[in-house]
């Protein structure tokens, strides 16, 4: 009898885009947040998402995180695990 665990984690309800510091350049959002959303939102004070994705308008962040997601602009910023500051994970 095989003894495995499996894990769903739905995303998609997790939407919130929480505040960002400018100064810093901190964005805080969750896990079902769209990229290009995540990007049109920083884009009003010039501010821009590191990645960039062909399929942007339909991916979740927390896809591109999980998948470790490159992209357009994976040479000038590096991958998207050394733009992530944290993950806060619940149960």
């Amino acid at each position: 009898m095989n003894n495995y665990s499996l894990l769903f984690c739905g995303t998609i309800i997790l939407i919130k885009m929480g505040n960002y510091t400018i100064m810093l350049g901190i964005l805080t959002c969750e896990a079902g947040c769209i990229l290009q959303d995540l990007d049109n939102h920083l884009s009003t004070v010039d501010l821009m998402m590191p990645l960039d994705l062909g399929a942007k308008g339909s991916c979740l962040i927390g896809g591109c995180a999980s998948t470790n997601a490159g992209g357009l602009r994976l040479l000038r910023y590096g991958n998207l695990h050394g733009n992530i500051l944290g993950i806060e994970a619940v149960s």
